[in-house]
């Protein structure tokens, strides 16, 4: 069921991150000035991204004490809504407010006026996606991964059909920007009629304190975070221009797809490990997560590698030559999205034990270290001292050292927490993908080059083949994994659990 449950969360990424691309690519083709309106809405969602985190301050805590059956499930509900509602209102308050202090305080102002539009609307988004954030949280704690993984369909993928019908129509940032919010209440509407008949308990104080305790050692640590993560799309608007934050964001968008393929094994395992601590099998912890780590490598090594060869021709292919300033990008984030990816499921052991503070400490420093670098790699210049003026290229720099200093670190504070470790195929895995890559890059070179939308699907699959054929040989994949993975994906088990679930069939939640 496990295995079912992360390639249902698999298919849904997947989803998103193809009706992503697909979004992306109607804008590029058919807007007008895409890099410059794409990079006006990334600039807001990083705008408000900043300060979003606050209102989904408590998710974690949620997750964790449903989970781990601490307080009474009805009232963890009411409480994780009451204070979602609390912080949203927060969230609203310091982005207006911050704007404000931006324009009237420190007399600055932005690119053009439909930027600052464009962070009100999303803003409304944020606040639509909140009430989704309830929902989802409760669902993921159940493990209920078919209706969380509905919500998120909702919200991420549906609104394409808006996006496209935008691009084909004339529409430019502000028709973009309205799009999210098309999506927000999709999502919002659909988590309400899936918690509608849940029972809310009123909470108390010992719940509020509860959920409190467990995520205030992690508010600087988030605030550093979504600093690190979103500053560098801000700083790139401040001291260039949209156009570079369109590069950027393209580029990541690109780099990002190969989260899809392993998105549901975070998903799953987080609330499994809390499971297991609070049943102190600590044996089957370590099983979970080190079969959790090998099976990212297994999926993520040959996509991260296509990726760092074919930049420039996958962006002229499934983009449009408009964002090939986006290639660098690709390969500096291709490799981040290893490191963070592979080392995901050794830095829930933290949360799942029960060690918020030690996570936020290792994150605080990281992303103190991601938000420094961004300062010096990304301006030519900052109080008249010359500085690198690398651009988005110095943000994804940034963004690199910061995650696998951020991934390394946590797994080895997980080595001690609960004696987990490194999976020795990885090693085989890379070597695999870098073989199978050289070959593919000689080949394009020498014989076929990549011009056609065939091409590049060809070179994909001897890709796929060149890999398998190697991990095949050096005894990293079996008739074992075979099976499961066949299991994970057989239609017919996964349409009866997603309806099981979908209709309240207890049984299949577990």
């Amino acid at each position: 069921m496990l295995g079912r449950k992360s390639f249902l969360v698999t298919i849904n990424r997947f989803v998103e991150y193809f009706t992503g691309w697909l979004g992306l690519f109607f804008i590029a083709r058919f807007m007008a000035n895409p890099d410059f309106n794409y990079g006006i809405v990334q600039f807001a969602l990083g705008t408000v991204s900043l300060f979003a985190f606050i209102g989904h301050f408590f998710g974690s805590a949620h997750v964790k004490r449903v989970s781990g059956g601490e307080i009474d499930e009805d009232k963890c509900i009411g409480t994780h809504i009451s204070l979602t509602a609390v912080a949203m209102l927060v969230t609203v308050a310091v982005v207006i407010g911050g704007i404000q202090i931006w324009k009237h305080v420190l007399g600055m102002g932005f690119q053009t006026t439909t930027h600052e539009l464009a962070i009100y609307i999303i803003l409304g988004f944020f606040l639509l996606k909140s009430i989704g954030w309830v929902a989802k949280d409760t669902f993921r704690a159940r493990r209920e991964i078919a209706k969380r993984e509905a919500i998120s369909l909702m919200d991420q993928s549906v609104p394409t059909i808006f996006i496209i019908y935008v691009a084909l129509t004339g529409g430019q940032a502000i028709e973009l920007a309205l799009t999210y919010v098309a999506g927000g209440a999709l999502a919002a509407l659909l988590a309400i009629f899936f918690l509608i008949d849940v029972e809310v308990k009123k909470p108390d104080w010992d719940s509020i304190n509860s959920y409190w305790d467990f995520a205030l050692p992690g508010f600087f640590s988030k605030i550093v975070r979504k600093f690190g993560n979103r500053v560098d799309i801000v700083m790139v608007q401040l001291f260039w221009g949209s156009s570079n934050v369109g590069y950027y964001a393209s580029g990541r968008q690109l780099a990002l797809i190969v989260s899809g393929l392993v998105a549901g094994i975070g998903t799953v395992v987080f609330p499994a490990i809390s499971d297991l601590h609070s049943k102190k099998d600590w044996k089957g912890l370590k099983k979970t997560v080190e079969g959790a780590a090998r099976y990212t490598s297994l999926f993520i090594s040959p996509i991260i590698v296509f990726l760092m060869v074919f930049p420039e021709r996958i962006i002229h292919i499934m983009i449009s030559d408009a964002f090939l300033d986006a290639a660098p990008i690709v390969r500096i984030l291709a490799i981040n999205s290893f490191f963070t990816l592979y080392f995901k499921p050794f830095k829930y052991v933290i949360l799942g034990t029960n060690r918020p503070k030690l996570s936020a400490k290792i994150s605080i420093m990281g992303n103190l270290a991601n938000v420094a670098l961004n300062v010096i790699l990304i301006p030519d210049s900052l109080f008249g001292v010359t500085l690198f003026g690398l651009k988005e290229v110095g943000a994804a720099i940034a963004t690199l050292t910061a995650g696998v200093s951020i991934a390394v670190s946590k797994y080895i504070v997980s080595t001690e927490i609960a004696d987990v470790s490194f999976t020795s195929g990885t090693i085989l895995h890379v070597l695999a993908a870098v073989n199978s890559g050289m070959i593919l890059f000689a080949l394009e070179y020498l014989v076929i080059p990549i011009d056609r939308y065939y091409h590049l699907l060809l070179y994909g699959a001897a890709m796929l083949g060149l890999y398998a054929a190697f991990v095949y040989l050096v005894g990293e994949f079996n008739k074992k994994d075979w099976n499961y993975i066949m299991d994970a994906v057989n239609p017919f088990k996964m349409w009866r659990y997603v309806k099981d679930e979908l209709k309240g069939n207890e049984s299949e939640k577990k």
